[in-house]
C-alpha cells in the first residue's frame, strides 16, 4: 500500500518520463518492441500506476474493438503495414 502511494506520488513527480509512453503503446501491446524497449517500458509501468492505467485502458479499448469490429477478413498485411508507419508518424 505504501509503497503503490510513493509510486504514485514519483509518477506525478516525473511526468516528463511519461510523455514518450503513448508512441511506444501500439507496439508494446502488440508485442513489436525490441526486447530493450519492452523491459523498460514494462519497468516503467510496475512504478508508474498512472501510465499502468493508461496502458490498461488502451488495451481494453483494443479489445473492445476487436470484440465488436472484427471484420470476417484480415486485414492485408500490406495495409496494416501502412497504417502502423502512418500511426507511428502521426503520434
Amino acid at each position: 500500500m505504501i509503497q503503490g502511494v510513493i509510486n504514485y506520488f514519483k509518477c506525478l513527480l516525473n511526468l516528463s518520463d511519461c510523455k514518450n509512453v503513448h508512441k511506444l503503446l501500439f507496439d508494446y501491446v502488440e508485442g513489436n518492441l525490441p526486447v530493450e524497449k519492452h523491459t523498460k517500458l514494462s519497468a516503467h509501468l510496475r512504478d508508474c500506476p498512472l501510465c499502468l492505467e493508461y496502458v490498461n485502458t488502451y488495451k481494453l479499448t483494443i479489445q473492445t474493438c476487436h470484440d465488436c469490429c472484427q471484420p470476417k477478413d484480415e486485414m492485408p498485411p500490406e495495409l496494416a503495414d501502412k497504417l502502423r508507419t502512418f500511426i507511428q508518424k502521426e503520434l
